[in-house]
């Protein structure tokens, strides 16, 4: 599906004001060739638009289908593609998607471990899947057992951030929602910094939450530079 629409020229890429149009003539098993394709021609940031997007994203399996796409072109050896945007109106693809009375999650038992149904009420079910989709698409690329999926809200708003960083969906006004993400991000930063304040032999303590400091920062970085790039481009 999503191949037929790229070469019918109803899914579209773009990077920095070039449209990247060369495709090669077979995009081989998976995308693959595709896939080095774009990852070889564009720049650090990739945009995804075209007439055909939003009404291939309103079939959930579809979603699914980008979001492995997408982490194919994130995760490639050269790990040239950082910041990856969908540029599609979340609002109205969102009118498809009704939020069930459950959501449950399994295992790769088939064993349910967890009801995701409450998890970040704020958000629109589609806004959920999305991440969800993300979730399983970046768990097949890590791996079982490597990549733990969230088991509450909290992980799972955690991981939200995460996939901001990288992953980003909306129009270019839908997109100033990610600052948030950035703020949250300082925040974390802002609070480590003054716990040491008030206690500074935890500096000494290599323990200490130094790693999701620096991530905080990392990822705060990505997230205004990718915003930067987006809402320009």
């Amino acid at each position: 599906m999503l191949a037929d629409l790229v070469r019918a020229n109803k899914i579209e890429f773009h990077s920095y004001g070039r449209k990247l149009d060369k495709y090669p003539s077979d995009f081989g098993k998976c995308n693959w060739d595709l896939v080095g394709y774009l990852v070889d021609y564009s720049g650090n940031c990739l945009a995804i638009r075209g007439k055909g997007l939003e009404d291939y994203l309103k079939d959930s399996k579809n979603l699914y289908e980008l979001t492995e796409f997408l982490v194919d072109i994130w995760s490639s050896k050269k790990e040239k593609v950082s910041g990856i945007h969908v540029d599609a109106d979340i609002k109205k693809i969102g009118k498809y998607y009704k939020r069930p009375k459950e959501g449950p999650m399994y295992n790769g038992l088939g064993r349910k471990i967890c009801d995701a149904a409450s998890w970040v009420p704020e958000i629109s079910y589609f806004e959920k899947l999305w991440n969800f989709a993300l979730c399983s698409s970046v768990g097949g690329f890590v791996g079982y057992p490597g990549y733990e999926h969230p088991l509450n809200d909290v992980s799972f708003r955690a991981e939200m951030r995460n996939h901001a960083a990288s992953f980003m969906i909306g129009t270019k006004k839908q997109l100033k929602r990610y600052r948030a993400y950035i703020e949250e991000y300082l925040k974390n930063v802002f609070d480590i910094v003054e716990t040491v304040k008030k206690n500074p032999n935890l500096a000494f303590f290599p323990s200490y939450d130094w790693p999701s400091m620096e991530n905080s920062i990392h990822n705060a970085r990505l997230i205004a530079e990718h915003l930067n790039a987006f809402e320009n481009m």
